[in-house]
């Protein structure tokens, strides 16, 4: 992860900023993470972290965690967190918003 790129979202007003590539083929958790595995991208404005599946650790290589449930991950986020709306699906953004 470029620190230049990760720079550019301090303009943001959020807590984290989260990009999900759950599917593959969203092309700003590429340009986020340089890497294509399947995951979220979480950042807190002061580490950025890859969560994924065991499956996907070799595709992340590094600061990667292992996430198992998706609801408890959504569940420990803080309050106002950007999301990458256009590679977001509806059903996430709702959980997203509870």
């Amino acid at each position: 992860m470029t620190k230049k790129r990760i720079r550019a979202l301090g303009s943001i007003d959020a807590d984290a900023v989260i990009l999900f590539n759950l599917s593959g083929g969203n092309p700003n958790f590429f340009y986020f993470t340089d890497r294509d595995a399947q995951g979220i991208w979480f950042y807190d404005f002061h580490k950025a972290v890859l969560l994924t599946s065991e499956m996907e650790t070799p595709r992340a290589r590094s600061n990667v965690k292992i996430i198992r449930k998706l609801d408890s991950f959504i569940s420990s986020l803080p309050k106002r967190v950007a999301i990458d709306g256009m590679h977001t699906s509806f059903a996430l953004a709702q959980k997203l918003r509870k």
